[in-house]
């Protein structure tokens, strides 16, 4: 079944060299994935020189843009039926997870998009899906739809909600997928309690700006 549709993946990355690769090692396994292309946004440790190690499509920026527009250079580049999207520092990712992702389009002609709500994984990150789940980045959309969406550049940590947002105005179908055993590290970890607990907030501003005019 799978063979039937191309299928791409995107994955935007910023400083993640402890982590990228074990995402990487898990996808570049996959003989159905056509094209997985990495978007290093601007990083300044190691990732480049990690990703460089996995047979892997890796286009850079030399400044840090956000993810929006990460997503928007990868939806450019990319020739696709079904397009993945996911994040760089995940926590038990498998070849099902994906599977999960993409199977309901591969069935469904009239859904548009499926979004991943992470359970069973870390209890922290359980949490924030049950409260928001909309925020969530692993994502599969058709090719149809992902070419509909306005240009994702100017929204950073907003993006899933703009995407969501966009579907649901437009009257385009999407599927909540429960991912079990899947999770990501959270930015205090990755950043300190006090760095990480900044960027928290800076991101959540930016999460209410795009609610807000996307109401």
């Amino acid at each position: 079944m799978l063979e039937k549709q191309r299928i791409s993946l995107i994955i935007p990355v910023y400083n993640e060299e402890l982590r990228i690769g074990n995402v990487l090692r898990v996808v570049s396994s996959l003989e159905w994935l056509d094209e997985i292309i990495t978007i290093d946004d601007g990083s300044s440790d190691g990732t480049v020189a990690e990703i460089e190690r996995f047979p892997v499509r890796l286009i850079k920026f030399f400044d840090n843009r956000g993810k929006g527009a990460a997503l928007q250079r990868g939806l450019e580049s990319l020739k696709a039926d079904i397009v993945l999207f996911l994040d760089a520092d995940l926590v038990g990712l498998s070849e099902s997870h994906l599977r999960q992702l993409i199977t309901p389009l591969l069935n469904n002609k009239d859904l548009a998009m499926t979004v991943g709500r992470f359970a069973g994984g870390r209890w922290s990150t359980d949490l924030s899906q049950r409260i928001a789940p909309i925020l969530n980045g692993q994502r599969a959309l058709r090719a149809q739809f992902a070419g509909e969406l306005p240009d994702l550049s100017s929204h950073r940590y907003g993006v899933e909600i703009f995407i969501s947002t966009f579907a649901k105005k437009n009257n385009y179908k999407s599927e909540e997928i429960v991912l079990r055993g899947l999770s990501q590290v959270l930015k205090e970890e990755k950043e300190g309690v006090i760095k990480g607990t900044v960027y928290r907030y800076k991101m959540y501003g930016d999460l209410w700006k795009t609610w807000r005019k996307k109401r």
